[in-house]
């Protein structure tokens, strides 16, 4: 979760906005009321009122509030990652807004933070499997002293 996102207010200018998705990371703005995310301005929404400008169409004072999408959906900062995962896929999200006990905005998840999340659990995971095996087979089993009879010279005679 990147606790490193931008919010504010139904009253954030429009050209403020704009101006952060450009220059950051995090390629969405949270429109909140107290705290509380109530809305979410996202890059497509941006672009479209970017293109009905070049179109000619005039939005000069336009604010945050003029363009958020809502509801927002919003995730407890208690979900497991596989959860935000289905919710993201079945909601076709690339990002959603997470939330504390309280319903006020903690951070943010987009695919890239899932994608580094799942690299490191899959890695942490391949540590333990590799110490497992490791372990297992540096112990004698009662297999291995009967094996330890057969030489190269051995098996190549056809001999045991």
């Amino acid at each position: 979760m990147n606790q490193d996102i931008w919010h504010g207010d139904d009253g954030s200018l429009d050209g403020q906005v704009v101006s952060y998705m450009y220059s950051s990371p995090q390629s969405a703005f949270i429109v909140c009321d107290e705290g509380v995310s109530v809305g979410v301005i996202s890059e497509r929404g941006v672009v479209t009122i970017l293109e009905r400008t070049l179109a000619g169409d005039s939005f000069d004072g336009l604010c945050a509030g003029d363009i958020k999408a809502t509801p927002v959906h919003t995730l407890a900062e208690s979900e497991c990652m596989g959860e935000v995962i289905q919710v993201m896929k079945a909601l076709g999200f690339r990002r959603v807004p997470i939330v504390d006990g309280k319903d006020s905005l903690a951070g943010i998840v987009n695919l890239t933070d899932l994608q580094r999340a799942m690299n490191r659990a899959l890695e942490g995971r391949g540590r333990d499997l590799e110490t497992a095996v490791t372990a297992r087979t540096a112990a004698p089993w009662p297999q291995n002293s009967a094996n330890s009879a057969l030489s190269v010279s051995s098996i190549e005679a056809g001999t045991r």
